[in-house]
């Protein structure tokens, strides 16, 4: 048992740094063993559900009968199924930008319900395996706090498995369309997040549809506006990538969505850019890095649309790392 705890404490321990690792290598990751992210992220997906309801069970006998052998094995049980957590939420999010690309509008708004409830909830999991931990160590080391801790650990466990099944609960009707009892909680409103001047800002009213019988708010499009010429050389071309870069990095920082949008489009344009004034010899090389920038750019705008703050910064760090391998891969032609 002390081995397990050693094992757990050093998996949690290492959580800052793999997350810190996630931040970079987010929504295009690896699986495991040669197989897919997703494939791995459902075959874990149970563990923390599944398996922590039954450590729950054992742990609640456990108690009733007072035998601490059988409460030191169900504490190790739900130590490992809350600490699964982590796995399963990592191949998820590697899995993100392959799983959206082949869903349906409705499938894609429940995806980004799924990675919403799961970044913001992991850490009740986390906080349940520490418990765990902790009431596993304690019991031969200070008895007294042991049994107190143990029955913290149940409760922690108890709210963890509820909120695995919520969360589990919008996963399930990402590519299932037979689960939608109800449509996907709504995401707020590009104008919502702005002043109190530009709430209603290029809003339009829709007359309402036959099975709504209400209205509903559309963000209008932006006025066309003559746009800048574009630069004429390469060098001008990155300065002025390097500006919006920035501007777009501020806008996803303060979550305006409109301004989001816009800056994504001006830098497509730009990337473009790359492509007409690079040289012959190099310009296939420079469209496939270019291709990769705007694909990146597309799921930012996209997730820009839908309002979803996490995985908005998400696509923007896959965007600028994007970015980077194409200004180095131009540096060494």
């Amino acid at each position: 048992m002390r081995i397990l705890a050693a094992i757990v404490i050093a998996a949690l321990l290492g959580i800052t740094d793999a997350r810190a690792h996630e931040e970079h290598e987010h929504a295009a990751g690896p699986g495991l063993f040669g197989q897919p992210p997703e494939y791995v992220h459902v075959l874990l997906n149970p563990l923390p559900t599944y398996g922590l309801g039954i450590g729950i069970l054992a742990l609640g006998a456990a108690l009733l009968a007072r035998s601490k052998s059988a409460q030191a094995i169900a504490l190790g049980v739900v130590i490992v199924t809350a600490a699964s957590a982590w796995p399963v939420q990592f191949y998820g999010k590697n899995a993100y930008r392959h799983v959206r690309s082949i869903s349906d509008e409705h499938g894609q708004h429940w995806l980004d319900t799924h990675m919403d409830r799961a970044e913001k909830f992991v850490y009740a999991f986390y906080a349940t395996a520490l418990l765990g931990i902790a009431a596993l160590v304690c019991r031969k080391k200070f008895p007294k706090a042991g049994l107190p801790l143990t029955l913290a650990t149940l409760v922690a466990s108890g709210a963890s498995f509820g909120t695995g099944i919520w969360i589990s609960r919008a996963g399930g009707q990402i590519r299932h369309p037979e689960f939608r009892a109800e449509s996907a909680p709504s995401k707020p409103a590009p104008h919502e997040h702005g002043t109190p001047g530009e709430a209603h800002e290029g809003m339009q009213h829709e007359k309402p549809s036959d099975t709504t019988g209400g209205h509903k708010h559309e963000a209008m499009p932006e006025q066309p506006t003559a746009k800048a010429p574009l630069p004429d050389t390469l060098e001008g071309v990155w300065k002025a990538i390097h500006e919006r870069h920035s501007e777009l990095e501020t806008a996803v920082n303060d979550k305006k969505f409109n301004d989001v949008q816009s800056h994504a489009q001006a830098m497509s344009d730009l990337a473009k850019r790359l492509v007409e004034l690079s040289h012959a010899d190099h310009k296939s090389a420079v469209e496939s890095g270019v291709n990769k920038v705007n694909q990146s750019l597309a799921a930012l705008q996209q997730s820009a649309e839908t309002g979803s703050e996490l995985v908005m910064k998400n696509n923007f760090d896959e965007f600028a790392k994007s970015l980077n391998e194409l200004e180095q891969q131009m540096k060494q032609q």
